[in-house]
């Protein structure tokens, strides 16, 4: 028996550890997304907060810690809590299935986020079931029942007091807080709020024997044994609901999405998550259908007003953008008035060597090709390919009108990074945290000392400049940099893309822009932002910097242009990576800058094979994350709750024999 309780007291210690570093994670991923950056102040506030939380509990309960309450079994818990998390656990099941077809419906004509209309509909759930059975579905199949402590109060007013309050401070309020903040809601929050309702409800369970919000609504839990006949029934129910589920997600998926590429009976790529064609899309679709100018004859427009264009690129590993760019600069306009593009892609200190491969004529495309492997690292083959194009196009230019690509970047792009000896090249965390205003600062220096125009190409977050605000120093992007130097020079584009949630990537303005554009037959299109309806929205690039939770696109972009929706988007790799991986080993053995094994098994790891990859095995699943994670929840769910649901059945089975 004694060996029985320390097993039981170092077990709920695990447990309590375990817990507290989950919500220390949670509550560190939280402020990190909120504030924008790391505020070791706040991480140790929240952690001491939590600490006398616990240190309290302790007090009044005999220093036991409350998981290691909850294990030793106190006579006053009516139902253990593992119950009720079952039952819970198996409700949700329900609710979340319900959410997932009912938003099906309700997005042909309102977008709702889903876990807004989760909370609703899991609290008229519970207020339907509790009032008229004080059994939710799970609290059958656990054998539990609701009843009240008082007869005086009405069990509806009851019940409606207590689910209000449950879902109100559990969800409503926290979720609404955000949002009157205009902060964007993201996985950390929704993560988070849900870990701390389970703590609190852990905490108060283990204290007081019931949940807070059973002590709100003057309720409690019981046993209830149902007949057998009944039980053997409810289970039967969940796996015809499971069934019944996967039919309906399954048909439409399916329906209007012919595909070969089939998993578990749903066609590849999932059915995108659509943005309805409601009242709020007509005034986005009315005025592109006003734009006259394509994409590349707005950008080239903009040189006209400025000296210096900052084109946000989509993902880095997208092809299609890079066809856009090159359509850009090997336009007559661009060559006469402009002639140099500054990229995020390559490392400045290699620039000497991007020169010479430009003056450089190659006696077959074979070398062209091995040529412009050995310039950097890439990270697909869209800039690869550009580069080879470039050369190509140059070659046919006069050598006072060849375009000049300039890197900026200080990551050194190496093939064999990770085996050097020096940490410059390893990309030393300090240079790392400077990085976008040392690539600004390649731009500000050219500039002032040429006075000519550009193209700068960057990535996402590098390409934000808020204009006209006193706090700009706040954003430390390599475009805001350029335009606080040069702001009467400096204009910078969105190309249409996505935003990141942190977790995967979501549409902008939750695809309300993207069915715009479907609408207007995704017609290939540029425009300034200032005076339109994409304008006026608010900013949800980056929903994860505290900078940005008051801005609209205008503020931070001066114009937009779409050149090719998602499902025309491709990926390619490089070519003669192992070609270029052997010469950057011989140039670092030469200098003596290189591990030897490391630096061979790197070289091994490279293939000399390239081109372009099918849509379905890498980008388009990519970028459909956002489309498909509920399907993907919710099947991972179902597994669960069917696996569930046999065993409690093989068990009713073994003790009815």
């Amino acid at each position: 028996m004694k060996m029985r309780k320390i097993i039981k007291i170092f077990l709920g210690l695990l447990i309590d550890c375990a817990f507290l570093c989950c919500l220390s994670i949670l509550v560190r991923l939280f402020l990190k997304a909120t504030l924008g950056c790391s505020i070791s102040i706040a991480y140790l506030t929240v952690e001491i907060a939590v600490g006398i939380f616990y240190l309290t509990f302790m007090l009044f309960n005999r220093w036991m810690t409350p998981c290691i309450k909850l294990i030793m079994g106190q006579k006053k818990v009516q139902i253990p809590a593992k119950k009720i998390f079952l039952a819970s656990f198996l409700d949700w099941f329900l609710i979340f299935s319900c959410t997932l077809v009912i938003n099906f419906v309700l997005r042909q004509f309102v977008f709702l986020d889903t876990i807004v209309l989760f909370t609703i509909i899991a609290f008229l759930y519970y207020v339907v079931f509790y009032l008229t059975l004080k059994q939710t579905l799970g609290y059958y199949f656990c054998g539990i029942e609701l009843t009240s402590k008082s007869a005086n109060t009405r069990w509806s007013t009851t019940i409606i007091k207590q689910e209000f309050f449950k879902y109100g401070l559990g969800a409503w309020f926290p979720l609404g807080l955000l949002a009157v903040f205009h902060v964007k809601i993201t996985w950390e929050h929704i993560l988070l709020l849900l870990f701390l309702h389970v703590f609190v409800f852990f905490l108060y369970y283990a204290g007081k024997g019931e949940s807070w919000w059973n002590t709100i609504g003057k309720t409690q839990t019981q046993q209830k044994s149902s007949p057998l006949k009944f039980k053997y029934f409810i289970r039967l129910g969940y796996l015809g609901f499971i069934a019944l589920t996967f039919i309906v997600l399954l048909l439409h998926n399916n329906i209007g999405n012919p595909s070969s590429d089939k998993f578990l009976g749903f066609n590849i790529p999932f059915k995108r998550i659509e943005y309805p064609n409601n009242r709020s899309v007509k005034p986005y679709t009315a005025f592109l259908r006003e734009q006259a100018q394509n994409p590349k004859e707005y950008l080239l427009s903009l040189f006209d007003k400025y000296d210096i264009v900052v084109l946000c690129e989509h993902l880095h590993t997208e092809d299609t953008q890079w066809d856009f760019i090159y359509d850009v600069v090997s336009d007559t306009q661009f060559v006469k008035k402009v002639g140099h593009i500054f990229t995020e892609y390559g490392c400045v200190y290699q620039q000497s060597k991007v020169d010479s491969f430009m003056q450089t004529s190659f006696s077959d495309s074979i070398s062209l090709a091995k040529a412009t492997a050995t310039l950097m690292n890439y990270h697909s083959g869209n800039f690869y390919f550009f580069m080879q194009k470039l050369h190509t196009f140059n070659q046919t230019l006069p050598d006072s009108f060849r375009i000049q690509e300039h890197f900026t970047d200080v990551s050194g792009w190496n093939y064999l990074r990770s085996a050097y000896y020096d940490t410059m090249l390893n990309e030393q965390n300090t240079i790392k945290y400077e990085r976008d205003s040392l690539m600004a600062q390649v731009v500000i220096d050219w500039h002032e000392q040429t006075g000519g125009k550009c193209l700068v190409v960057t990535n996402y977050r590098h390409a934000f400049a808020v204009k006209n605000n006193a706090s700009s120093k706040n954003y430390d992007n390599e475009a805001q940099y350029i335009y606080d130097r040069f702001p009467e020079k400096t204009a910078n584009v969105l190309m249409h893309g996505h935003r990141f949630n942190n977790i995967f990537l979501s549409p902008v303005q939750h695809g309300k822009w993207d069915r715009a554009m479907k609408e207007n037959g995704n017609t290939p299109v540029g425009f300034d932002f200032d005076g339109s309806p994409f304008g006026n929205d608010k900013f949800d690039m980056f929903p994860t910097r505290k900078y940005f939770y008051l801005c609209h696109y205008q503020d931070v972009f001066n114009g937009y242009v779409f050149y090719k929706p998602e499902n025309k988007l491709t990926h390619s790799e490089p070519p003669y990576r192992k070609y270029a991986a052997e010469k950057e080993y011989e140039w670092a053995m030469q200098n003596n800058l290189i591990d030897t094994v490391q630096g061979k098994m790197l070289v091994n790891s490279y293939q000399n094979i390239g081109g372009k990859i099918n849509n379905t095995d890498f980008l388009i699943l990519h970028l459909n994350l956002y489309h498909f994670v509920d399907l993907l929840i919710w099947g991972l769910w179902a597994v669960i709750v069917f696996l569930i649901t046999v065993v409690s059945s093989l068990r009713l089975i073994v003790k009815r024999r």
